[in-house]
């Protein structure tokens, strides 16, 4: 069905691109906040796929890739509707920091979802307030969502995939179907999968109160998170995959018939999920010798570590004690002991439908 409602002050209009805004929060200097939105209504049914980014002000790819895919999308050739969100965090885009200025609490933990009781009222903070007005749209209309993301500054583009996870094994079907549709949607993205955390850290860290991880596991709605490269710049190889896998994803969904390419996700060994891995030893000055999206194996190489002397820490070499793919090196090269390196994405044979943590 075509959207049939606003999102704020867009209007839908059937073969038409419309623009509008959420009004989220009144400022105390007078005049509002306002999160931007763009619909685009096409002339046949079809389903409603959100595409956000830049919840983290200073990771500014995203936006890059909707407005690319905004000016690509003809709504007279369109099956369904597009609600394209360039920024959910303006007030962090103007700093161009992670979190906006008028609340530090992650904006990508503040969705509705699960919290632990602590028997005191509870009083929402400024950005959880902002997310629960854009997250009841997104319940009321999306039928899928890919929320776009940088990582480190060395990294290669990859997407993020949550557990679905079920509360009763009365909603155990429903979460099978629901991991099966991201599946999918996910693989047409076209880049390297990572799963998510194990459900304890999962939810430990609020993870479940991520855009995507809220949209999946409280709303049903089929979500996934874009890494796509390096923040505070448009990263160009970021950008092409992301600009591609969303055009990909609207064909899987059958939102676009223009006989464009469906992506199928790179092919590998076995499933895997994300750690940070290696560590440093002690304190010194790192440099990298590996590079991201390089599969390495125990004993190999990721980095050099040497103190303010020059003089070789240990025998000089930082190796890895895992197999896996490195996905991103960590920013900066003063080190302390314990520090992560880089991310590594390792073997993880835990299911993909999974009882919700006790506890």
């Amino acid at each position: 069905m075509p959207l049939s409602s606003s999102v704020g002050t867009a209007v839908p209009r059937t073969g038409s691109t419309t623009y509008g805004a959420i009004e989220v929060l009144d400022l105390p200097t007078g005049g509002l906040e306002t999160v931007p939105v763009s619909i685009v209504q096409g002339m046949r049914d079809g389903p409603c796929v959100w595409l956000v980014a830049n919840i983290h002000g200073s990771e500014i790819t995203g936006t890059a890739v909707l407005h690319s895919v905004l000016g690509q999308l003809d709504p007279r050739q369109l099956r369904g509707t597009v609600v394209v969100v360039p920024t959910l965090n303006p007030a962090a885009l103007r700093t161009s920091s992670r979190t906006a200025y008028y609340d530090q609490r992650d904006p990508n933990r503040s969705f509705p979802g699960a919290r632990k009781e602590t028997g005191e009222e509870y009083y929402p903070s400024v950005y959880e307030q902002v997310a629960a007005t854009v997250f009841r749209y997104i319940r009321e209309s999306a039928d899928y969502l890919i929320d776009m993301h940088n990582a480190q500054l060395r990294s290669v583009p990859y997407t993020i995939r949550d557990r679905a996870l079920y509360r009763s094994e009365a909603q155990r079907g429903e979460a099978e179907k629901l991991a099966q549709r991201l599946a999918g949607m996910i693989d047409a993205f076209g880049v390297l999968v990572i799963n998510e955390d194990l459900p304890r850290a999962y939810v430990s860290k609020e993870l479940h109160r991520s855009t995507a991880g809220a949209a999946l596991n409280e709303a049903r709605i089929p979500a996934f998170t874009a890494e796509l490269g390096a923040s505070r710049f448009v990263d160009e190889r970021g950008y092409d995959s992301g600009v591609s896998g969303t055009l990909s994803v609207l064909r899987w969904a059958g939102l676009l018939e223009d006989g464009g390419q469906i992506l199928k996700a790179p092919e590998i060994p076995y499933p895997v999920r994300s750690i940070d891995h290696p560590r440093a030893p002690r304190s010194g000055i790192v440099r990298y010798v590996a590079e991201p999206g390089q599969r390495v194996r125990p004993g190999d190489a990721i980095a050099t570590l040497h103190d303010v002397w020059g003089r070789p820490i240990g025998d000089g070499v930082v190796r890895s004690e895992r197999e896996g793919w490195l996905t991103g090196l960590s920013t900066g090269s003063l080190v302390y002991p314990h520090s992560s390196l880089a991310t590594l994405a390792v073997r993880d044979d835990e299911p993909l439908v999974a009882p919700w943590p006790e506890g």
